[in-house]
């Protein structure tokens, strides 16, 4: 099974074996999941060199300036440390399979949020397989639509307070194999500096709080 990497508003097919050589004397490798517009994996990159970063995300269009970008020779902006694939990440993606160090979630929305907020089983477990064992994972949820009851009631979704986090986030995580050992509530005064666009805009725009869940991915599940 091959992957579908994106160059501005061209792609082409990246085979398993392709994405190895890329990744071959890199320190760490990061998979940011639900990545939007790539601009944070791309931020990070060029932040950490000796860091690669993949930015995946279902909608192409919204990859192609990121990729683009990344694409460009270093003297121009571009980054070779960090690409950009097109895939449903609650599906399974076998070429990332144990292939990530660290897995992150950015302010997710639509059916990704839903699938983390509820601990949805399958899509968890398909992303969760990215991870190499023991590897890390970071997950920053805003509160916009949380905190305000009555979008919270129209869209269905659970009231993440304290309490939903501590009885029911964090053990339906445990029991898939994701072990959260730090959670806590940030402002977004705490979150005026992070790199992502979707921080910009749900966060300090908003003034919303945010969780923030840092933990382990265990190969058991």
């Amino acid at each position: 099974m091959s992957l579908e990497q994106i160059i501005g508003k061209k792609s082409h097919e990246l085979t398993a074996e392709a994405l190895q050589d890329k990744l071959q004397g890199f320190r760490r490798v990061v998979v940011d999941l639900g990545c939007g517009d790539g601009m944070l994996p791309y931020r990070l990159a060029k932040e950490n060199p000796d860091v690669f970063y993949i930015g995946v995300d279902a909608a192409r269009e919204s990859l192609a300036v990121a990729s683009a970008k990344a694409a460009k020779k270093p003297s121009r902006g571009g980054c070779p440390n960090v690409i950009f694939l097109c895939a449903n990440v609650l599906e399974r993606m076998p070429p990332l399979e144990g292939i990530a160090d660290e897995v992150q979630w950015n302010f997710p929305w639509g059916s990704l949020m839903y699938a983390l907020v509820g601990s949805d089983p399958i899509p968890m477990h398909n992303m969760k397989s990215i991870g190499k064992p023991e590897s890390d994972f970071k997950f920053y949820l805003n509160l916009y639509v949380f905190e305000n009851e009555t979008q919270r009631q129209d869209m269905g979704l659970p009231e993440v307070d304290e309490d939903y986090v501590k009885k029911t986030l964090i053990p339906a995580w445990n029991d898939l194999g994701i072990e959260t050992t730090e959670t806590k509530f940030v402002s977004a005064d705490d979150l005026k500096d992070h790199p992502s666009t979707w921080a910009g805009r749900l966060v300090r725009r908003s003034g919303r709080n945010s969780l923030l869940m840092t933990g382990v991915i265990h190969d058991e599940w």
